[in-house]
C-alpha cells in the first residue's frame, strides 16, 4: 500500500490536490491542514492513504502521519467510511479527537458534521481501547476538558478556551486543583484580550 507521494504540486482546488509524481497526475482529497502547506509548482511530501472500491482508487491526503493514523483509524468503526472519516480529520486535530474518545465526550463527537448520536457511542465503543495507544487517557484529559468547560460558560469561545488550554505549561500544574488551573487559564486569555 501507499505510505506517501512526493511531487511537485500542479493544482489546488480547497479540498483537492493533483500532484505530478514523474509526469503521473495524483488526484488527492485532502484536509484543510494538508492544504495550507502547499503551494503550486513546489514540490511536497504529501502523506496518502490509498482507498481501494470495486470501482475506484481513491486517494486521501494529510498534513501528517497522525492525521494519517487518525484517518485509518476511525474507518475501524462500522458504518464510517472514507468521506465521514476525512470530515472528521478535518474538523478536529487529531489530539483532541483523542481526548474526547479518552474523556468519553459524545457531545463532542456528535458536533462532527455526520456524526450522529449512534455513530458517536459507537466510536466511543469501539476506539477506546485503540486510542490508549496515542498515550492519552481520560484521567489526563478529564481536568482539561473541565477548566475549557468552565471557561466557555464564562463566555469564551470553544477556539479561545481550547487555544488557552493549549498555551498552559502542563508539566507545572497540579492537575487535581482544577481551580487553580482555571484561575491561571482566566489570567493568561485576559492578558491576550480577547474574549
Amino acid at each position: 500500500m501507499m505510505s506517501f507521494l512526493r511531487g511537485t504540486v500542479a493544482s489546488m482546488t480547497t479540498t483537492s490536490v493533483a500532484l505530478d509524481v514523474h509526469g503521473v497526475g495524483y488526484f488527492i482529497h485532502v484536509t484543510p491542514r494538508a492544504l495550507q502547506g502547499l503551494k503550486v509548482g513546489e514540490e511536497k511530501l504529501i502523506p496518502v492513504s490509498l482507498i481501494v472500491r470495486e470501482d475506484a482508487l481513491t486517494l486521501y491526503g494529510f498534513a501528517d502521519v497522525d492525521e494519517k493514523s487518525l484517518f485509518e483509524l476511525v474507518q475501524t468503526v462500522t458504518g464510517i467510511g472514507p468521506k465521514l472519516a476525512l470530515t472528521i480529520v478535518a474538523s478536529q486535530s487529531p489530539e483532541d479527537f483523542v481526548r474526547a474518545i479518552a474523556s468519553k465526550d459524545e457531545a463532542r463527537l456528535t458536533r462532527i458534521p455526520g456524526v450522529g448520536k449512534k455513530s458517536a457511542a459507537r466510536m466511543l465503543i469501539d476506539l477506546q481501547d485503540k486510542v490508549r495507544s496515542y498515550g492519552v487517557t481520560a484521567d489526563q484529559t478529564h481536568w482539561q476538558e473541565t477548566v475549557t468547560q468552565a471557561l466557555i460558560s464564562l463566555g469564551w469561545s470553544d477556539k479561545d478556551a481550547r487555544a488557552a488550554m493549549t498555551a498552559l505549561d502542563v508539566d507545572n500544574l497540579d492537575t487535581s486543583d482544577t481551580g487553580a488551573i482555571l484561575r491561571l487559564a482566566l489570567a493568561q486569555m485576559s492578558r491576550g484580550g480577547s474574549a
